[in-house]
C-alpha cells in the first residue's frame, strides 16, 4: 500500500486512543527493563523469571498448575521448565497420585536466584508505582480489572471480535 493509498481519516495520534496500543507499547517497554535487570542480576529470562517465582511462592506443582497461574501455554511452561531445569534451577518434585503428573519444584539454588533477583524487582515495583497516590493505585488496578472482565464477557479470545 503506497502513501497515497494511505486513509486521510486514519492519523497517528489515533493510535494513542486505543487501549490495546497503549497498553502494547507499555507493556514491551515493561519486559525490555525487567529481562534486563533479571538478566543482569539472576541470569534468568523475563520468562523464566515468571515460572520460577510462581513456584517460589507457590511451592511444588505439576506444570498443568503452572499453565494456570502464568497464563503461559504448555509448551511454554515446558520450554522455560527446561531451561530453568539446565541450569540447575529447578527439579521435579514429589510423587504424585498420577504417575502421568510430574510435579516441579525449585532446587536451593533456584531459591537463592529468585531471592537474589526479588529485592531488585520489588524496587523496580515501587518506582513504576512512584508519583501514584493509593488511591490511584487502586484505580489503575480496578481498570486493568475490568477490561480483564470485558475480555472474558466478549469472549474476544475465542474470536467473539474486536
Amino acid at each position: 500500500m503506497g502513501t497515497s493509498d494511505h486513509d486521510p481519516s486514519f492519523r497517528i495520534d489515533h493510535l494513542q486512543s486505543l487501549v490495546t496500543y497503549r497498553l502494547s507499547r507499555l507493556q514491551a517497554r515493561l519486559n525490555a527493563q525487567a529481562q534486563k535487570l533479571l538478566e543482569e542480576h539472576a541470569g534468568l529470562s523475563l520468562s523464566e523469571w515468571r515460572v520460577a517465582v510462581v513456584l517460589r511462592e507457590a511451592g511444588e506443582m505439576s506444570s498443568a498448575d503452572l499453565v494456570r497461574l502464568t497464563q503461559y501455554d504448555k509448551a511454554q511452561i515446558s520450554r522455560n521448565v527446561g531451561k530453568l531445569r539446565g541450569k540447575g534451577l529447578v527439579m521435579d518434585g514429589g510423587a504424585t497420585q498420577d504417575q502421568r503428573v510430574t510435579r516441579i519444584t525449585l532446587t536451593q539454588a533456584g531459591v537463592a536466584a529468585i531471592d537474589k533477583a526479588l529485592p531488585v524487582m520489588r524496587e523496580r515495583q515501587g518506582k513504576l508505582m512512584a508519583g501514584l497516590t493509593v488511591a490511584e493505585q487502586q484505580a489503575l488496578f480496578e481498570a486493568i480489572e475490568k477490561i480483564s472482565d470485558n475480555i472474558d464477557r466478549a469472549e474476544i479470545d475465542k474470536g467473539g471480535g474486536p
